[in-house]
């Protein structure tokens, strides 16, 4: 979705809480996370994140390290906070927020008001220059912040964010279903069934006892409003609906009513059907002639000649496309049969794949992130230890007192290794300082300082340096330097 105001995002101090939905189309069918939004993540997070950093700081102090301010959670894995979910409660999300009333022209209405206002009063000063320059230093990015965050505001509010994960046999139901809907939109006439007129004296009407009504349809691309999607869908407008063939659903947006139709429970099926070519209906060059009738006939069909504009009328027999299902009921003609032959066999993939159970993904995803978490933590607790490390074979020896102190600061930091682990790793650091060099293992401590992003971090880290350095009662040069290359490194991430 084009943001309107994206260049004013450092003015943005509106925090995003548009829904987040992950929609997977696989070999096993759908299924359906609610990824939640950012603000409602950091609030789940918030708490978990406040006990761990209470728990047990970086440093292995315990005080409470926790902020009130939920925006303190940089980071959010959405996989951690997701649950499963079903299409009719996105459908209805959807609508809930589709129908919440825009801030937006309001405040931008507001704001147009205060702006004439205030020009008017300068320019009705002694001194209207120093005045509108000396007032316009507030008032305009004061107004440009208020219309921006308006708008950000109400994106927030009314947004809603698709991630489709298609894989398998959904990649191929999907290639065949947009490959159907374009083929409707190559079709010299697409038409629309609106109702259907009878008549009794069929001499006024080229002999026919009824005639379809029919309206104009256009099968376009494009997205639906307020969704926020990575690709264009088909889009048809029907009964002034549009409908939006989404991957996984039809959705059938009415003013601002909305609805899902699932392509499991959708009835399609094909005909044809000769009418005349009158109105709307028109002999395109794909379409059908199977003969003609003329304007004014006698009962046996022949032209009545009585009538000197009895003009001649073309019979056209147009391919028919039915989609019956959750209170959608359209018939489309089409003038190019052979697209809408294919629509059954171009929507039965998606619909064996509708049919199936839907899949409950997010344990399985909630799990994958807990152990991306830990393999992160641990991977950071290596750091920690080797940039300990290096301090203590800083100077050539490592004494008990250091080894000591870095062990209860492992402890402290609750790291997920018994303290004979975190002796064999010091050895293991010890045998690779031997073999490569204590300064290129230094080099690579600080490459790897990137993964302590967080300010609080490096800081813990800096005073976990100072016990390690004060450990033994005697601090060296080497070690000096050591760790100030590791808080440079630091403090360039």
């Amino acid at each position: 979705m084009v943001e309107v105001f994206s260049f004013l995002n450092f003015l943005n101090f509106v925090e995003d809480d548009s829904s987040r939905y992950e929609v997977g189309i696989t070999n096993e069918g759908f299924s359906y996370l609610d990824l939640v939004s950012e603000k409602e993540a950091r609030r789940l997070t918030f708490s978990e994140k406040q006990e761990r950093e209470t728990g047990a700081a970086l440093d292995g102090s315990t005080r409470a390290r926790g902020q009130s301010n939920i925006k303190q959670v940089e980071a959010v894995d959405h996989d951690e906070v997701c649950f499963d979910t079903d299409l009719m409660t996105i459908v209805n999300d959807i609508e809930r927020r589709r129908n919440r009333v825009s801030v937006f022209p309001w405040i931008l209405a507001a704001t147009i008001v205060f702006i004439v206002t205030w020009l008017v009063f300068v320019l009705n000063l002694d001194h209207p220059l120093v005045g509108s320059c000396l007032s316009g230093i507030v008032v305009i990015p004061g107004s440009a912040f208020a219309v921006a965050n308006a708008w950000f505001l109400d994106r927030s509010r009314k947004d809603v964010h698709f991630d489709y994960k298609i894989s398998g046999k959904g990649e191929i139901a999907l290639s065949q279903l947009n490959q159907t809907l374009q083929a409707i939109s190559k079709s010299g006439q697409t038409l629309l069934v609106t109702g259907r007129r009878f008549f009794e004296d069929t001499r006024y009407t080229g002999g026919a006892e009824s005639f379809p009504e029919f309206k104009e349809a256009r099968c376009s691309r494009g997205k639906p409003p307020l969704l926020d999607l990575e690709f264009d869908v088909w889009k048809l407008r029907a009964f002034n609906r549009d409908l939006f063939f989404m991957p996984d659903h039809v959705l059938v947006c009415d003013g601002g009513k909305i609805g899902g139709v699932n392509y499991g429970s959708l009835e399609v099926s094909t005909e044809t059907e000769i009418t005349q070519a009158r109105e709307v209906a028109k002999a395109t060059p794909d379409a059908k002639i199977v003969g003609q009738t003329h304007r004014f006939v006698n009962n046996d069909g022949s032209p009545d000649q009585r009538f000197n504009n009895n003009t001649k009328i073309p019979l056209i027999e147009y391919g028919v496309v039915k989609l019956v299902g959750s209170g959608l009921n359209i018939s489309l003609f089409l003038s190019r049969q052979e697209s809408a032959f294919a629509v059954p066999g171009g929507l039965a993939e998606i619909q064996e794949l509708a049919n199936k159970p839907v899949q409950k993904v997010a344990e399985q995803r909630k799990a994958a992130a807990a152990a991306r978490r830990a393999a992160q933590q641990e991977e950071m607790f290596t750091v920690v230890l080797d940039a300990l490390s290096c301090v203590m074979f800083a100077d050539g020896k490592a004494s008990g007192a250091e080894r000591m102190k870095i062990q209860q600061l492992m402890k402290r930091m609750r790291v997920p290794w018994d303290e004979t682990e975190v002796d064999n790793r010091m050895r293991s650091f010890r045998n690779r300082a031997a073999s490569e060099g204590l300064s290129n293992v230094v080099r690579d401590v600080c490459e790897r300082t990137v993964l302590l992003q967080d300010l609080r971090q490096q800081e813990a880290l800096h005073k976990c340096l100072e016990h390690v350095i004060k450990a033994d009662g005697v601090t060296h040069e080497k070690e000096i330097a050591i760790r100030d290359q590791i808080v440079a490194a630091m403090e360039e991430v």
